[in-house]
């Protein structure tokens, strides 16, 4: 973004804040509470991350609207359940959202969990004058539930379980929901091993180089497994490249990914995922599967994003000059070792993993631990989605 778009971008916040940023003051309805979750930044991800927070909120007999994409209306329809799905353009702009405001008649709540509120997305909130607004935003005055400073050290669904426990709830569920196809003919052959070196831009994918060595190097420590290269039909063609390049018999890239849904069979079936941080990320641990998830090193800087901890879970680090993100916003996913893969992936596949408890700890942040930062962007997105069958919660 050059200097005079951002100059731009200031006073047009500036003004609007001038304007519309106002403490809440409706009271909140009698009846039954009225959520509104935006969801217009159309990241497949992001939306299985959140997807426990509906069902959560239905325990509390809330009516929920989300505000998405054409593309993430059936997920939150038919797999989350939501009430109400309004579909917007991405990011939509001030006429589009005046008339959503229109649409959606008394609304209590709104939960926008972002760190920078948009001028046309304060003059929404505006319009629709709920009692809680729920932000990391806290500069804003329209925010009077602020939780960036308090939650500067969680992860999302943490985030999002603090909301739903302010909401009333006693106890939260933070297992995703992730969508499986109704029928899945491969499951008795499927593959064993997947791996995904795709993201949604290249410098958060791994290269074509670095994605041969990596397949080659599972195949061999694994030559009775099957592998395969997930991929979506964009990068479909560069896949069976890369199946080429790696030369192995056990190598193969799946000509029949389509959507998500499809996807989603193949992790359930499989014994492991190698991915870089993407939806396959949270869809594996959605899944309960095996993951071995590479994510980008930005040294002291937390990562809300990361995968839980968990014994089927190991996180690997591609490290990155910080300083030299900062001035391009371009990462190097390929700063990583291969062996540290493959004994990741040894970990995993050599003992049964025995279901996770959940430990919480009063902590803190300790420098040079080398958190990642986020990268939340799916490779398969460009196609619908389906929800004839939901993993179980």
């Amino acid at each position: 973004m050059s200097v005079l778009q951002t100059l731009r971008k200031s006073i047009a916040r500036w003004l609007i804040r001038l304007w519309a940023d106002r403490r809440p003051t409706t009271a909140a309805s009698s009846g039954r509470l009225h959520i509104v979750v935006p969801r217009w930044d159309a990241k497949l991800g992001d939306s299985i991350v959140s997807s426990f927070f509906f069902r959560e909120a239905r325990q509390l007999n809330a009516h929920v609207t989300v505000l998405t994409v054409a593309q993430l209306a059936p997920l939150h329809l038919e797999a989350f359940g939501v009430d109400r799905v309004i579909v917007t353009d991405a990011n939509p702009g001030f006429t589009q959202l005046r008339d959503i405001a229109a649409q959606l008649g008394p609304v209590d709540v709104v939960v926008h969990l972002v760190g920078r509120i948009q001028p046309a997305e304060i003059m929404f909130v505006h319009w629709l004058r709920p009692s809680r607004v729920y932000s990391l935003d806290d500069g804003l005055r329209c925010v009077n539930r602020k939780l960036g400073a308090a939650t500067a050290g969680l992860s999302v669904p943490e985030r999002f379980e603090r909301v739903l426990r302010d909401l009333g709830a006693k106890a939260v569920e933070r297992k995703y929901i992730v969508p499986l196809p109704g029928h899945f003919p491969g499951a008795s052959d499927a593959p064993q091993i997947l791996v995904n070196s795709y993201a949604s831009r290249p410098d958060k994918s791994l290269s074509f180089d670095k994605a041969v060595a990596l397949l080659q190097a599972v195949a061999d420590a694994y030559p009775q497994k099957s592998v395969a290269i997930l991929c979506s039909p964009d990068s479909r063609t560069d896949a069976q490249h890369v199946e080429a390049a790696v030369a192995r018999r056990n190598v193969q890239a799946l000509k029949d990914l389509n959507t998500p849904t499809d996807a989603a069979g193949y992790i359930h079936c499989a014994e492991a995922v190698i991915s870089v941080d993407t939806a396959i990320v949270h869809m594996a641990v959605g899944l309960d599967t095996r993951l071995v998830a590479i994510y980008p090193s930005m040294g002291d800087e937390p990562n809300p994003w990361l995968p839980p901890l968990s014994s089927k879970t190991r996180v690997i680090y591609s490290h990155q000059d910080v300083q030299q993100y900062r001035r391009t916003g371009q990462k190097n996913m390929n700063a990583f070792a291969v062996e540290e893969v493959l004994a990741g992936l040894d970990g995993l596949l050599s003992t049964d993993s025995e279901p996770d408890t959940l430990i919480t700890r009063q902590a803190q942040i300790v420098s040079g631990l080398g958190v990642a930062t986020l990268a939340r962007q799916p490779p398969l997105i460009s196609q619908g989605l389906r929800a004839d069958a939901v993993a179980p919660t």
